[in-house]
Protein backbone atom coordinates (compact mmCIF):
# COMPACT_ATOMS: atom_id res chain seq x y z
CA UNK A 1 0.00 0.00 0.00
CA UNK A 2 2.58 2.29 0.26
CA UNK A 3 4.91 1.44 -2.80
CA UNK A 4 1.63 1.91 -4.41
CA UNK A 5 2.09 5.75 -3.48
CA UNK A 6 5.66 5.63 -4.06
CA UNK A 7 7.20 5.35 -0.22
CA UNK A 8 9.68 2.87 0.35
CA UNK A 9 9.25 1.87 4.41
CA UNK A 10 11.23 -1.00 5.39
CA UNK A 11 9.19 -3.88 7.55
CA UNK A 12 10.84 -3.33 11.09
CA UNK A 13 9.52 0.50 10.88
CA UNK A 14 5.67 -1.57 10.32
CA UNK A 15 6.85 -3.87 12.85
CA UNK A 16 7.54 -0.95 15.33
CA UNK A 17 4.40 1.00 14.05
CA UNK A 18 2.27 -2.07 15.18
CA UNK A 19 4.06 -2.59 18.44
CA UNK A 20 3.06 1.19 19.38
CA UNK A 21 -0.51 0.75 17.86
CA UNK A 22 -2.49 -1.87 18.15
CA UNK A 23 -2.54 -1.59 22.24
CA UNK A 24 -4.27 1.72 21.56
CA UNK A 25 -6.69 0.16 18.81
CA UNK A 26 -7.59 -2.75 21.06
CA UNK A 27 -8.03 -0.03 23.76
CA UNK A 28 -10.33 1.98 21.48
CA UNK A 29 -12.35 -1.23 20.16
CA UNK A 30 -13.07 -2.92 23.74
CA UNK A 31 -14.38 0.80 24.84
CA UNK A 32 -16.84 0.45 21.87
CA UNK A 33 -17.36 -3.03 22.45
CA UNK A 34 -20.90 -3.96 23.47
CA UNK A 35 -21.89 -6.77 26.69
CA UNK A 36 -22.55 -9.82 25.87
CA UNK A 37 -25.58 -11.19 27.34
CA UNK A 38 -26.02 -14.65 29.23
CA UNK A 39 -28.63 -16.43 27.02
CA UNK A 40 -27.63 -17.59 23.84
CA UNK A 41 -29.46 -18.34 20.16
CA UNK A 42 -28.72 -21.04 18.16
CA UNK A 43 -30.60 -20.80 14.66
CA UNK A 44 -29.47 -24.48 13.56
CA UNK A 45 -28.31 -27.30 15.67
CA UNK A 46 -27.05 -30.74 13.78
CA UNK A 47 -27.27 -33.89 15.44
CA UNK A 48 -27.19 -37.67 14.47
CA UNK A 49 -28.42 -40.19 16.63
CA UNK A 50 -27.03 -43.22 14.96
CA UNK A 51 -24.59 -44.41 11.80
CA UNK A 52 -27.65 -45.61 10.31
CA UNK A 53 -30.01 -42.96 10.70
CA UNK A 54 -30.04 -39.53 8.33
CA UNK A 55 -29.02 -36.61 10.31
CA UNK A 56 -31.70 -34.88 12.07
CA UNK A 57 -31.82 -30.46 11.60
CA UNK A 58 -33.52 -28.94 14.19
Amino acid sequence: MMAERGIEVDHSTVHRWMIKLLPVLEKAFRRCQRPVGNSWRMDETYSTSSQRSPPVWG
